[in-house]
């Protein structure tokens, strides 16, 4: 007899010290890894996880992921990462997330759309296997918002990165929660003092390879709001965001 697939999936995480940042709460880089990292997991307890995609010559991107934060959890807080497939809108697959603390209060809610991706064509492709289960929870939401698609950055400050090798995951190319922590490292230590990301959403777009130069431009659309766009050497956008802060509690 077989295990049981579970269409939801909660993980347990204990914040450490290199996951927080100097006001001792969860760095917003690391919650887009335990984020995924949950994910991971799943996916591997679904049958589609890692390993299992490479033996048939796919490997998952994440394309979108938008994040809403109510509560930042702090340094040694036990956070659960619930988390569930709910389905394909076209040719993404989506799951949503729910964070919550030890007393189960709900700290943040994230949704994310992924490509499974053909290793050989680099092209997405659907993948029908374990598909019920997939579409189990497809009416169950974190957020029912769509993650639209974002408009060019319009530059009101420049800056240039250099990817390195600590940048780069088993994939062979920079880890999607470093673009988090670029974006992140354009803000002051000041405004992170005094501010919190409530809102961010991030898109990815092209794959960054080792020792290339990104341009990220950043447009202040308000003085709660940016908006980011990374663009290679190659002149194509890599990544874009939108970042929405609300005040420190």
């Amino acid at each position: 007899m077989g295990k049981e697939l579970k269409a939801v999936r909660t993980e347990h995480f204990k914040l450490n010290s290199v996951q927080v940042d100097f006001k001792k709460q969860i760095r917003i880089n690391s919650l887009t890894h335990i984020l995924q990292e949950a994910a991971g997991i799943h996916a591997e307890h679904l049958g589609f996880g890692y390993e299992n995609m490479r033996s048939k010559g796919l490997v998952w991107m994440l394309s979108r992921m938008l994040i809403r934060i109510n509560e930042y959890p702090r340094w040694e807080d036990d956070v659960s990462i619930t988390t569930w497939p709910k389905g394909l809108n076209r040719l993404f697959y989506m799951r949503d997330y729910k964070v919550t603390d030890s007393s189960g209060k709900e700290l943040a809610v994230a949704t994310s759309y992924w490509l499974l991706i053909n290793l050989k064509s680099r092209r997405p492709k659907i993948y029908d296997e374990h598909r019920a289960v997939m579409e189990r929870m497809k009416d169950h939401h974190a957020m029912e918002e769509p993650v639209e698609n974002l408009r060019e950055a319009v530059p009101d400050e420049v800056f240039r990165h250099k990817t390195k090798y600590s940048e780069f995951d088993m994939n062979e190319h920079v880890n999607s929660n470093r673009y988090a922590e670029w974006i992140m490292d354009t803000f002051s230590p000041g405004w992170h003092k005094n501010n919190n990301v409530r809102h961010i959403q991030l898109s990815y777009l092209n794959e960054i390879k080792f020792n290339e130069e990104i341009t990220i431009n950043k447009e202040h659309i308000s003085e709660s709001e940016h908006l980011f766009e990374g663009i290679k050497s190659d002149g194509k956008s890599c990544f874009r965001a939108r970042v929405v802060w609300g005040s420190e509690q």
